[in-house]
């Protein structure tokens, strides 16, 4: 009976962890996308847009990045936010 609750209990932390690790994933993923879209636009990114884009959340990395598809410049894709 123990065995059964301690493997139950297992099986939900695996599924949690991995439920975790698949959005870290993504979240790294569109970083990374963003990052590249940005450096090709722009040429290379000061540490606040970096820093910015680091810890971003998912939601922020992808209204910057359909922002960042015809932005004129990095001020018009973080508006708002300080780039200093």
């Amino acid at each position: 009976m123990v065995g059964h609750v301690v493997q139950e209990l297992l099986d939900e932390g695996n599924a949690a962890g991995l439920t975790e690790g698949r959005a870290e994933g993504r979240a790294e993923g569109r970083a990374d996308l963003l990052t590249r879209l940005l450096e090709h636009r722009f040429g290379q990114l000061p540490e606040a847009v970096q820093s910015l884009i680091a810890s971003a959340s998912q939601a922020e990395l992808v209204t910057w990045f359909t922002a960042a598809l015809d932005a004129t410049s990095l001020v018009a894709v973080f508006e708002g936010h300080a780039l200093d």
